[in-house]
């Protein structure tokens, strides 16, 4: 991890390199947050969907007779079940591939801004390539 000091990091090219990578890592972050919270929100969704489902079969097998009804529901409740497991296990996963995530993304960022303290004039001459080559594809378009 980075070794944070009390001077500004904005104080030249390395430091300015140093805070876009930071504000990359914290967009990554963020992004990694707000979909592990799209997945569970998903997944609440389909909950309910699987539950009204559920519900409805099971009045119309009612309707059908008794026989058919226990039938039906002990099925439906199974196939709840394991869409329940099965979106369980999903939001966990996601939750799970957030947080590696966020975690590779700080490390990155700290991989990075310990790289270009020890090496400033590398850093500048990289952004400077990095940026010829942006020119150059972009000229040609």
């Amino acid at each position: 991890m980075a070794q944070k000091d009390d001077a500004p990091s904005g104080g030249g090219a390395g430091g300015k390199v140093a805070d876009e990578v930071k504000k990359g890592a914290e967009e990554i972050r963020q992004a990694a947050g707000a979909a592990g919270e799209d997945i569970a929100d998903d997944l609440r969704q389909l909950r309910e969907d699987i539950a009204r489902l559920s519900e409805t079969v099971s009045a119309i097998a009612a309707s059908r007779g008794s026989a058919a009804a226990s039938a039906v529901g002990d099925s439906m409740r199974a196939v709840k079940d394991n869409v329940f497991a099965t979106a369980a296990d999903a939001c966990s996963a996601g939750a799970d591939i957030a947080g590696s995530a966020r975690q590779h993304a700080a490390s990155f960022a700290g991989d990075v801004e310990d790289t270009v303290r020890r090496n400033p004039l590398g850093a500048i001459l990289t952004s400077l390539g990095v940026g010829v080559l942006i020119g150059l594809m972009t000229r040609s378009r």
